[in-house]
């Protein structure tokens, strides 16, 4: 991983470039005792009790003790959380005294603020424990960036302009802008260069649809467009070309060192967010992609899903599945799928539940009009009337996930609102729910590849029934998990 390398640099023995680095030294002392003292809230200021109960260890055994308090999935008392804490104090002195960590210990690192962002996520309600994981998550990541600032030292300009450009873009970008098949864009473009009458459609459609990229067409086939409108148009599809999560991350990590004289936590409190999603988005593709690196269906997922004939996945089983979620209740979730698709990851965020809080369907109402209003109008059309008539794979992928959530998501009063989404089955990227058991089957859509995948873990390891890609991933694995139900 990137963001995580062993490798440290020389420090410079310039004496501008310690005077920042004290600078920055004293800035993260700062924030670091202020947010730590207020994580336990009894009365733990600090570095007496933590320099001393730390000093005879290395670095690297910090960090460890550190993972043995935060980094695992078992319920996390207050005393470990205080303790962690305590830890993660010693582990910064140790770094201003110069020890270094050991590769493995970085990414250990890196799983320990991992751990306490979930927990913040899955506790929804923000009361005090809420903030409390926060924080910690938060000096967590900071933590990471002074690591990393050891190893590196200052960034140039040039690439801090880079790192920031690319948080920028992939804010702005939508989860559906980095699944989607480019082959569909180019399909209805030679729609209408080869059929004249159909240009006006395609572009009428293009402002209709907001997930359509079609913007303009040629007046004639033989049209020779002008160099200033195709480099323009290369311009903007490199802006708009998906970006790597380990690239998001790394982004992240190194605007937290340039942000290291600041304390100002809150700007932390953004940027640890973006790192530990597009991080563990990475983990997990990494893990899946281990498994099975290229498009993969076993005889199971091909038993049950009926995709021994040359037509797919059986039909009959599809619109069996999709009646299950026509309803009111389907039709909320429904759009609400289509939203968290086409909005910009930045709105979207990371949720437990479902539907989309009240406050980011606000915002959306207000900022992105069209985007919500081809929801609702996909979401009215009723799942049935979808299936049989659309050929758009985000309102048939969105069908199908609709479908099973309303098989799924049954626990307690109002759970569409209130439930794990899905039951902890299907592991989206915008959503964080409660860990299943290893052995249950579950579906994880992995953006970097596109693909759909179908699997149940076996001693912390994935075992694969299929990773496809597209529309025909997405039925392949959402029918084999309805199988399984």
């Amino acid at each position: 991983m990137d963001i995580v390398q062993g490798s440290q640099n020389d420090s410079s023995s310039d004496n501008d470039d310690n005077s920042t680095q004290q600078r920055k030294k004293s800035k993260c002392v700062a924030v670091m005792n202020r947010d730590g003292g207020g994580v336990s809230r009894n009365g733990m200021s600090g570095n007496k009790e933590s320099s001393s109960s730390g000093s005879g260890s290395t670095l690297d055994e910090c960090i460890q003790r550190l993972s043995r308090r935060v980094g695992r999935s078992f319920d996390l008392t207050t005393k470990a959380h205080e303790n962690g804490v305590r830890v993660l104090l010693q582990i910064r002195d140790k770094i201003f005294n110069g020890q270094q960590a050991s590769a493995d210990c970085n990414i250990l690192l890196v799983c320990c603020g991992v751990s306490m962002e979930r927990r913040r996520l899955l506790k929804g309600e923000k009361d005090e424990c809420y903030e409390d994981y926060m924080r910690t998550a938060v000096l967590i990541f900071v933590t990471v960036c002074l690591i990393e600032h050891q190893r590196r030292g200052e960034l140039e300009d040039e690439e801090a302009d880079r790192h920031v450009e690319i948080l920028r873009r992939s804010s702005s970008m939508s989860l559906w802008s980095r699944v989607r098949f480019s082959k569909l864009v180019d399909d209805a473009a030679a729609t209408a260069i080869h059929r004249p009458d159909a240009a006006a459609a395609v572009s009428q459609v293009a402002v209709l649809d907001p997930t359509s990229t079609v913007t303009s067409v040629p007046k004639s086939k033989n049209e020779l467009r002008p160099w200033k409108d195709v480099i323009e148009e290369m311009d903007k599809e490199w802006k708009s070309a998906p970006m790597g999560d380990g690239e998001v991350a790394y982004a992240a990590v190194c605007s937290g060192v340039m942000l290291l004289e600041k304390d100002d936590i809150k700007i932390f409190e953004a940027l640890s967010e973006i790192f530990y999603r597009h991080t563990a988005l990475q983990l997990a593709s990494k893990s899946l992609n281990d498994a099975a690196s290229a498009n993969f269906l076993s005889l199971s997922a091909v038993a049950y899903c009926g995709t021994i004939n040359s037509e797919g996945v059986s039909q009959s089983k599809c619109k069996a599945l999709i009646s299950a979620g026509e309803s009111e209740a389907g039709q909320q979730v429904m759009r609400d799928m289509v939203l968290s698709f086409l909005l910009p990851s930045s709105l979207v965020r990371v949720r437990r539940t479902l539907l989309l809080s009240r406050e980011v369907a606000a915002k959306a109402t207000v900022d992105y009009t069209d985007i919500v209003q081809f929801a609702h109008e996909t979401a009215m059309e009723g799942l049935e009337w979808t299936w049989e008539h659309s050929k758009h794979p985000l309102k048939l992928t969105c069908a199908l996930l609709t479908a099973i959530a309303c098989l799924t998501t049954r626990e307690g009063d109002d759970p569409i609102r209130k439930a794990d989404a899905f039951s902890g089955l299907v592991n989206l990227p915008f959503l964080n729910t409660s860990n299943v058991p290893q052995k249950k089957m579950r579906v994880a859509l992995v953006p970097e590849s596109r693909r759909w995948v179908l699997f149940s873990m076996e001693k912390g390891a994935p075992v694969i029934q299929s990773s496809v890609e597209g529309l025909e991933g997405a039925m392949i694995a959402l029918v084999g998990l309805s199988e399984t139900l």
